[in-house]
């Protein structure tokens, strides 16, 4: 393994770390409590079937109520989606940031993105 994804992997696996602790610890905000009582506990988050507003992110409202059908709505588990979907943002940012032939923009380039 070269320094390069030796690196690239002490940088995802601090933060990976640091996200789930933050689920862990920290309280849920006004944004995520009230997309929970406003689309997935009435189970109305799909496009044209909910009510129009910026805070309803399909995607995310879609994955939080799998959460909640399979954990319960623990804060923990509506949390969950999010922090399991950063290795998958890693792994393309990084395929990215591979085109990338100078280190310091490489580097510029994973840093800002991560």
């Amino acid at each position: 393994m070269n320094n390069k994804k030796l690196f690239s992997l002490i940088i995802f696996l601090g933060l990976f770390i640091y996200l789930i602790l933050r689920g862990i610890h920290v309280q849920m905000l006004h944004d995520s409590i009230a997309t929970f009582f406003r689309y997935v506990i009435i189970n109305k988050f799909l496009p044209y079937y909910s009510e129009w507003s910026a805070n309803n992110h399909y995607l995310n409202s879609m994955l939080m109520w799998g959460s909640y059908k399979l954990f319960g709505a623990s804060p923990l588990a509506l949390k969950l989606p999010n922090i399991l979907s950063f290795p998958f943002y890693v792994f393309f940012v990084s395929k990215i940031a591979g085109i990338i032939k100078n280190p310091y923009r490489y580097w510029g380039f994973f840093i800002s993105m991560i």
